[in-house]
């Protein structure tokens, strides 16, 4: 199956601003400007400027305790925005915030995306961050929706606790489409997954939004795991028309249609455009390979085959195929080699390629 894409959200929830009770002089005026620019209402400012904003506002060394913790809330906030990410800086002025305000709930929820997003991925801090977070602040749809994330993905895999987390956020904002969409993973991924409830997910993160890639992407991975790879290809082809170029999309919309056996012209030159960009990629090598099986191009199926077995040799379904081909070749002692390691690897797998229409 295809790895579902998940909808993280990345950018932070912007912080309250300032009031200033008193007439401003010339110096307060230019207090208020780099206020102005560390709250970055909008996102107007680059992540440069508001970093250079949070910095000249915490100098000045003016403000209450809340209000240089948002301060510093906010810089982490540009820190992880900017084109290079900072984590060690984020982490850094989120920990400050924290002890200048133990309850902004917001610094604790930034500070737990920053530990899952950056460079270690400490799922354990991001989820007990997460957990002050909530503690704080119930209301918080997207902390529900990125905890679960978090039990999701991380390394206890926890599909139960991740589904709870997402339904606590759809109760919370049942328009946060993404929190759908991560449902929906959690229950296609689960060890006993509920695929036409996933489905129903997808379905209603599209009615929210329409325009998501995502979602038609992986409404589409969960129609190719019941068998009906007819919806699968149409997903596949509006995720790959609403996110042109993305190499996921444009796999599966090649696979889908070797699979079922449907416009396989259309499969070969989707996946010979994938290959020009990324001439090593297994998967669409397979799927090629696949297409040229259903097309009797055996010589073609047979090197798409090898290929993709170079680069993953423990693949039973490239070794299966390149067998097939053999076979078709007529050169039957490679090919029988092939089925039968390929059944060493995995015993399935003959019923794998009945299932999509080769059999020996």
């Amino acid at each position: 199956m295809a790895r579902s894409i998940a909808g993280l959200v990345l950018v932070a929830s912007a912080a309250s601003a300032l009031c200033w009770a008193m007439p401003l002089t010339a110096s307060a005026q230019t207090i208020e400007q780099h206020w102005v620019v560390c709250t970055n209402t909008g996102d107007a400012f680059s992540p440069a400027a508001q970093i250079a904003g949070c910095t000249a506002t915490l100098a000045a060394g003016r403000d209450t305790p809340h209000n240089r913790a948002i301060a510093l809330n906010n810089r982490g906030n540009a820190y992880v925005a900017h084109p290079q990410p900072d984590f060690t800086s984020a982490l850094a002025d989120y920990d400050e915030a924290i002890r200048l305000d133990p309850r902004l709930a917001i610094a604790f929820y930034n500070r737990a995306k920053a530990h899952w997003n950056g460079p270690q991925r400490d799922a354990a801090r991001a989820i007990a961050d997460f957990d002050e977070s909530i503690r704080l602040d119930s209301t918080n749809a997207l902390a529900f929706n990125n905890r679960g994330i978090a039990h999701r993905e991380g390394p206890q895999h926890d599909y139960a606790r991740a589904v709870a987390d997402y339904d606590r956020a759809i109760t919370l904002d049942p328009r946060l489409s993404i929190a759908y969409i991560n449902r929906g993973n959690a229950l296609q991924e689960s060890p006993q997954p509920d695929l036409r409830r996933a489905i129903e997910d997808y379905g209603r993160a599209l009615a929210i939004d329409p325009q998501s890639p995502v979602a038609h992407y992986n409404r589409g991975n969960a129609y190719m795991a019941v068998g009906d790879r007819v919806r699968a290809i149409a997903d596949y082809d509006r995720a790959a028309a609403l996110g042109p170029g993305t190499d996921a999309f444009e796999r599966q919309r090649c696979r889908a249609r070797a699979f079922a056996g449907l416009q396989l012209d259309t499969a070969r030159t989707i996946c010979d455009t994938l290959l020009q960009r990324q001439s090593g990629d297994a998967i669409a090598l397979s799927a090629r390979g696949l297409v040229g099986l259903k097309q009797q191009r055996w010589q073609e199926a047979w090197a798409d085959y090898d290929a993709a077995a170079k680069i993953d040799g423990a693949n039973a379904e490239c070794i299966f195929g390149r067998g097939i081909a053999a076979l078709r070749l007529r050169r039957t002692a490679d090919g029988q080699a092939d089925l039968a390691r390929a059944a060493a690897l995995d015993a399935s797998i003959a019923q794998v390629f009945e299932r999509r229409g080769v059999s020996r």
